[in-house]
């Protein structure tokens, strides 16, 4: 009797988990070095006051990086299996997250399915355009946001649409880097194939309908 008590508490614990809050996680309010929880990973004789450089802790070691002062629901992760190197991630203070090119991803659980996110991003390098690949999202103003390689003039900002469709929602790094400054859930213009009240279980793409069945979006006429 105990062991159905608490297989269902537990159950229900599971489904009333609560999804991240909408509105704006910006970097800007990451101020100091305290707001991140960071393990696998030390800091690069490069890193200063106001920004820090962090490189693999030892080989095979995973690195995560979670903003606490933002959202423990957004986490940067890092695994590396060859030897340690350098300058993995660096965090500027009051600006951006910056992913230095080693195959990092961007991962946000507990997201609101149906809601829109938008990422403000720009590529890290100046060698050429890059492209994020995002799974558990449908993109908005194109599925492949490409991010203008980095100029004379500085970085080229963009702001990356999608809808999403999942709970768990990642973001890998382009082959580049790249820096994020802001996540933005729940403000964007959406798809315009979506049904606003149908936003949190249900999607129209297409002119078909597709229901969220805890794990895939599934035809409704299949069901």
């Amino acid at each position: 009797m105990k062991k159905i008590f608490f297989f269902a508490a537990a159950m229900c614990a599971a489904l009333t988990a609560s999804a991240i809050n909408n509105g704006t996680y910006s970097f800007a309010n990451v101020a100091a070095a305290g707001d991140f929880t960071i393990t696998g990973a030390k800091a690069n004789s490069g890193t200063t006051e106001t920004k820090l450089v962090y490189d693999m802790e030892a080989a095979g070691t995973p690195i995560v990086a979670t903003p606490t002062a933002l959202s423990s629901d957004i986490k940067f992760t890092i695994v590396h299996n060859s030897e340690a190197k350098t300058k993995y991630f660096t965090i500027a203070l009051g600006d951006y997250f910056e992913f230095g090119g080693k195959g990092g991803i961007l991962e946000i659980s507990n997201a609101p399915i149906g809601q829109t996110l938008v990422l403000h991003i720009a590529n890290k390098s100046d060698k050429g355009d890059g492209k994020i690949a995002i799974a558990d999202c449908v993109g908005v103003n194109g599925a492949d946001v490409t991010l203008p390689a980095k100029t004379s003039d500085g970085y080229t900002y963009v702001d990356a649409e999608y809808q999403i469709t999942a709970p768990s929602v990642s973001i890998k790094e382009n082959v580049y880097g790249y820096r994020i400054q802001s996540i933005t859930i729940g403000a964007g213009t959406g798809l315009p194939t979506v049904a606003a009240e149908a936003a949190q279980n249900k999607i129209i793409v297409n002119g078909q309908m597709k229901v969220w069945d805890g794990k895939a979006w599934v035809n409704m006429l299949g069901l």
